[in-house]
This record gives structure tokens, C-alpha cells and sequence, in this order.
């Protein structure tokens, strides 16, 4: 078998990045986690997200659903540390203390 018959593999991009912007955030979450609380726990814990300049100047931040099967967060990003919880609800308000 040479390298050509090998099935492609790509490298998990977890260990590669510790920073994110949050445009970006999303198509992480798709290529790292198999489930919303798994991928909420570890931006939680070991990735730093930050907004594109043009949000930041307007003093706008995002947020976002994650949702798997099973379960549905509310991931949310307040004074710079990120924040989830379990909810099917989201407004354009924090939805986690603030």
C-alpha cells in the first residue's frame, strides 16, 4: 500500500489552537466536537475567543447555540471569559448572570 491508497487523515486542529476569532468559532466546534457540552467545557476552559475589531469598537459580543441531539447550551461570552448554559432560549440579552 503506498501513500496513495492510504485513507486521508487530518490532524485534530484542538491541540493547534488556543485562540479563536469568533467568526470562526463555529466551524471550530463542527470540526473538533462530538457533543454540545463537550465542545461548550472545553472553550470554557482552554480556548480564548475574541471578536473581530469592527465588533469590538461597537462594544458588541457574540453568542451562540450549541446544540447536539441530546442537549442544547447557550454559549456566551462575558468580560472576556465564556460562559454556558443548558437552554433552549436565546434573546440578544445575556442570558447568563452578568
Amino acid at each position: 500500500m503506498n501513500d496513495l491508497d492510504a485513507p486521508a487523515q487530518s490532524t485534530p486542529l484542538i491541540e493547534q489552537r488556543d485562540e479563536i476569532c469568533s467568526l470562526m468559532l463555529v466551524r471550530y466546534i463542527i470540526d473538533n466536537f462530538t457533543s454540545a457540552l463537550e465542545a461548550c467545557e472545553y472553550i470554557r476552559d482552554y480556548v480564548s475567543v475574541y471578536d473581530v475589531e469592527a465588533l469590538r469598537n461597537n462594544n458588541e459580543t457574540s453568542h451562540y447555540m450549541i446544540t447536539d441531539a441530546e442537549h442544547t447550551y447557550v454559549l456566551e461570552f462575558i468580560d472576556g471569559e465564556a460562559v454556558f448554559r443548558e437552554s433552549n432560549i436565546m434573546t440578544n440579552f445575556y442570558v447568563n448572570p452578568v
